[in-house]
């Protein structure tokens, strides 16, 4: 039997939606692919053509991002299993909760 998921990927597939899904699938990884304590300074902002958009308030933060780049792509891609993420871009500002579909509001829990 199909999972959700899969009906969903494909029918967005076949409406010309993919990246849509993609973004689905990059904000359920973000977490375990930077680790709690990441997650709680910067959060997904976007996620188009490839470019996943990351806000963090924080320019310390923004900093170590920016260093981390490579690697939270890396990381994110191999949890996809495809490269799915090929830019990683850090802006300032407060994280956005919802700003990238899927994305939850890490306030409300814990």
């Amino acid at each position: 039997m199909e999972s959700l998921r899969e009906l969903l990927e494909r029918a967005l597939a076949r409406a010309g939606l993919e990246s849509t899904s993609d973004a689905f699938r990059v904000a359920e990884a973000w977490e375990e692919a930077v680790g709690p304590t990441v997650a709680a300074r910067a959060q997904p902002a976007g996620f188009e053509r490839g470019e996943l958009l990351v806000a963090a308030a924080d320019a310390v933060w923004r900093q170590e991002l920016a260093l981390l780049a490579p690697d939270i792509k890396q990381k994110i891609n191999r949890m996809l299993g495809s490269e799915v993420v090929r830019r990683v871009r850090i802006v300032g500002g407060p994280p956005i909760p919802g700003a990238v579909p899927g994305d939850r509001d890490r306030r409300r829990r814990g």
